[in-house]
């Protein structure tokens, strides 16, 4: 197992961008050639082999591989491990906290791969503190139908908004049946594992149990997941009108990773979200080749603008980020 580190420590990013900005210490290198003729236009040939070996180093960099470090022993420290699955379409988040409690914030569409991604993972426990469902679409709610015979279910954060939809039905009847504790998510509710790791609700603003609403993705859980300095922001398939509303509001948003909402659809991560978000890692939870053209190349565009970093499980399978509170690693699974 291979681990790279994102140098991401009480706010000092070190992302493997030339923060000059520039190869050549502000000379033209084309001034150069001009200039001073045969001696120089071999300098500036070797220079710009220099510009290309930089270009793919940084490239490799973004790529997710970022800068080597020693593995990270669970033992030695405590840590908290979030991985976003590889689920295909859809999202399915899961989350170790340093003293062992487990947490599912969704499920994809599908039992079998929502199964083997939580089986891959070396420390999995087959019990669930907590289970999250943003919103009742198939390709958030599915999966979590599998677990019912195979897993310990804690406790289980919902909207309950009302949804015409089977896989719901047979998810809100099984929680009833065997009695498994539910609460119904608003803002403003904060979650504690008791070991330094605490998760916000930042959305819905109200109450939506039971209530019928224009569009689904909307009504998504919005956390803010914390561990010392290190924060995630969990979308769901929340879009700009909940980023409008969240910064109309005021909301402290900023967070080093930013799970990407509606999977990188041109109806969620607007400029003035990304701005006041300003995150260092956006992962985007997609599947290959998908149908709806996520991500769309608009919003990775804006994400490179920003000078972030893209995970995107479609190319990188499982994508788990692991911190101490100060750092973020990226295991490779």
């Amino acid at each position: 197992m291979t681990d790279a580190l994102i140098c991401f420590n009480s706010g000092f990013r070190c992302s493997g961008r030339n923060d000059s900005g520039a190869i050549f210490a502000g000379q033209d290198p084309f001034f150069l050639l001009h200039k001073q003729g045969g001696v120089k236009k071999r300098f500036f040939l070797i220079s710009l082999l220099l510009v290309a070996v930089t270009t793919l180093w940084w490239w490799q960099r973004q790529s997710a591989h970022l800068i080597s470090a020693p593995a990270v022993s669970r033992a030695s420290t405590a840590l908290l491990r979030v991985s976003f699955l590889d689920v295909g379409q859809g999202d399915a988040i899961a989350v170790e906290t340093p003293g062992g409690r487990q947490m599912l914030i969704d499920g994809g569409d599908s039992g079998e791969k929502l199964l083997a991604a939580l089986n891959a993972l070396p420390d999995w426990q087959q019990r669930l503190d907590y289970e999250v469902l943003t919103h009742p679409h198939d390709d958030h709610l599915s999966g979590l139908n599998a677990l019912f015979d195979r897993l310990t279910i804690g406790q289980v954060v919902a909207t309950l908004v009302a949804a015409d939809n089977g896989a719901y039905d047979y998810w809100q009847n099984n929680i009833k049946e065997r009695r498994i504790p539910l609460t119904v998510a608003m803002a403003g509710q904060v979650y504690d594992s008791g070991d330094g790791v605490s998760w916000r609700v930042l959305s819905p603003a109200n109450s939506l149990e039971d209530q019928a609403v224009n569009n689904l993705n909307n009504s998504s859980v919005v956390l803010l997941l914390s561990y010392g300095q290190i924060r995630f922001l969990l979308m769901g398939d929340a879009e700009t009108p909940v980023e409008e509303a969240l910064l109309n509001q005021g909301t402290d948003a900023r967070a080093q990773v930013l799970k990407v909402g509606h999977h990188g659809s041109t109806s969620a991560t607007g400029q003035a979200w990304l701005k006041a978000v300003k995150p260092q890692l956006a992962v985007i939870s997609v599947g290959a080749n998908n149908d709806f053209g996520h991500p769309h190349e608009r919003v990775l565009r804006r994400l490179a603008r920003a000078g972030v970093i893209i995970l995107r499980t479609d190319q990188l399978g499982t994508v788990t980020l692991v911190t101490d509170g100060q750092t973020l690693t990226r295991v490779e699974n």
